[in-house]
């Protein structure tokens, strides 16, 4: 959407763990969890307060993580595991806990707002031996009189996905087609 790609416009290691977080199963969230161990002073914006009774924090394992990453990036890639907060802005907010082998979830006490919406289509899929390449066409919009970020470019997005070994299609690249 709009505001993951104002947030995340170039692939960085932050930008892949987000990407594999998204890539969970439903099934592999823990839907009610603690805050134990978690570090309030760690993560801009966010804390975990066990006696909240309108949040609950959710978790998940780093070994879960470590599938997707991988099942995303490729066998022989190497997840640094580091707390997941896109843009270190109030939007997705996990900590990596290293004593429980989790991510969990914290709560922002930021209201964060944009008026950011896109129109995304896929408007060609083509393949070459073990390469597929996704074609988007993006456009972004933004409040009247107000200009989109300039990192946020309008176009034809390619997506390059490779098959590897192991019959999965592994991310390559992202990048703006050239006109």
């Amino acid at each position: 959407n709009a505001l993951e790609d104002y947030l995340m416009p170039e692939l960085t290691e932050d930008t892949k763990r987000y990407l594999a977080y998204r890539q969970l199963n439903t099934l592999e969230i823990i839907e009610e969890s603690n805050c134990n161990k978690f570090d309030n002073n760690a993560m801009p914006g966010y804390y975990c307060d066990d006696t909240a009774e309108e949040f609950t924090p959710k978790a998940f394992y780093k070994d879960d993580m470590e599938k997707e990453y991988k099942n995303l990036f490729g066998k022989n890639t190497t997840l640094t595991h580091k707390n997941i907060q896109p843009g270190n802005a109030c939007f997705v907010g996990y900590q990596y806990i290293e004593a429980r082998d989790q991510y969990v979830e914290g709560e922002c006490d930021q209201l964060f707002t944009t008026k950011l919406t896109t129109t995304k289509e896929l408007v060609k899929a083509t393949t070459k031996d073990s390469i597929i390449k996704l074609y988007e066409k993006v456009t972004y919009y933004s409040d009247i009189g107000v200009e989109p970020p300039k990192t946020l470019k309008n176009g034809t997005y390619i997506y390059t996905f490779q098959l590897d070994p192991d019959y999965n299609y592994i991310y390559i690249s992202k990048e703006l087609e050239s006109k």
